[in-house]
């Protein structure tokens, strides 16, 4: 598709990670002029290792673009508008009054705002998400709203979410960055409940036996759940529900494995039973539950325990 650029427009990108270079790469790709990107300090990977550049910064290298690490580097008299997806600092006063800073954000705001509105959209069981574009102020996530688009996440994981997302998101960049106008300028006031995604720590991704079935299913497609086997960490990358007779809630305890003709092993919730499909044990390769449950060798396995 061919992209008109509006003449002597200077885009400034702000962003750090993977999903970051894939904006900064359109930008580039549909010929935008971006002289300068903000970026995280290279980190050490590994003891002893090198010190890294993040994927924005690798990207950047390859183009010649400028690199600063730190806002107080910002030169604004470097580009005319700037775009913010996945900076992971917020940016000051000062920086926004002198020039239009827009950001990406993975909801449909004003719901979810904060910095993990993917993961809080799986917990919510939304069936629906999308991308907002919408220009950066001091409150977070508060801003006008050029653009918004939504699809259907219905039981996707959480790198698929994150995949489509990301594509919708890029499009929705290039159609507004290539307008001649100043569209910048202003967006529509946010409207509705406002909601927040608060980032999630590492306990939180341990499953509870004791909850939901429903809620053991949205860790999983989080991708970074966790249960504990003879005290060792399982990690469990994906699986499926079943239900379960009231029977069993009598007969087993929560996190017990229970096994039928229609599946090698479902893990007993409060109103169901979640059945792992792909794990990976602490120090071992990713198989299948049903060869994790073979080298058990025993006939009665509880997970979490």
């Amino acid at each position: 598709m061919s992209v008109s650029v509006p003449p002597n427009r200077r885009v400034a990108f702000f962003g750090t990670p993977e999903i970051s270079a894939s904006y900064l790469k359109a930008l580039i790709t549909n010929g935008f002029d971006v002289p300068l990107v903000v970026t995280r300090l290279p980190k050490r990977r590994g003891r002893g290792s090198s010190l890294l550049p993040s994927p924005v910064e690798e990207l950047a290298q390859v183009h010649g673009i400028r690199v600063v690490y730190s806002l107080e580097e910002v030169d604004p008299s470097y580009f005319d508008i700037g775009l913010v997806v996945a900076y992971g600092r917020l940016v000051p006063k000062d920086l926004l009054d002198t020039r239009p800073l827009i950001n990406v954000h993975y909801s449909l705001l004003p719901r979810f705002r904060g910095a993990a509105p993917m993961q809080w959209s799986i917990l919510s069981n939304d069936a629906i998400s999308g991308v907002t574009l919408m220009r950066i102020t001091e409150e977070l996530d508060a801003g006008g709203i050029f653009d918004q688009r939504s699809v259907s996440i219905s039981g996707l994981y959480l790198s698929e979410i994150s995949r489509l997302l990301t594509s919708l998101g890029t499009e929705m960049v290039i159609d507004w960055f290539s307008r001649d106008d100043d569209w910048y300028l202003t967006g529509a006031p946010q409207v509705g409940e406002v909601t927040f995604a608060p980032k999630l720590d590492k306990e939180f991704y341990r499953i509870d036996w004791s909850k939901t079935v429903a809620e053991a299913l949205a860790k999983v497609r989080l991708e970074q759940a966790y249960t504990t086997a003879k005290g060792r960490r399982l990690k469990i990358l994906r699986a499926e529900t079943a239900a379960w007779g009231e029977n069993l809630a009598n007969q087993h305890e929560h996190g017990e494995v229970i096994s039928s003709q229609s599946y090698p092993g479902g893990v007993l919730c409060r109103d169901g039973l979640l059945i792992p499909l792909r794990v990976k044990p602490e120090g071992s390769r990713e198989m299948s539950f049903e060869d994790f449950l073979r080298g058990m060798r025993t006939n009665k396995v509880i997970l979490g325990g």
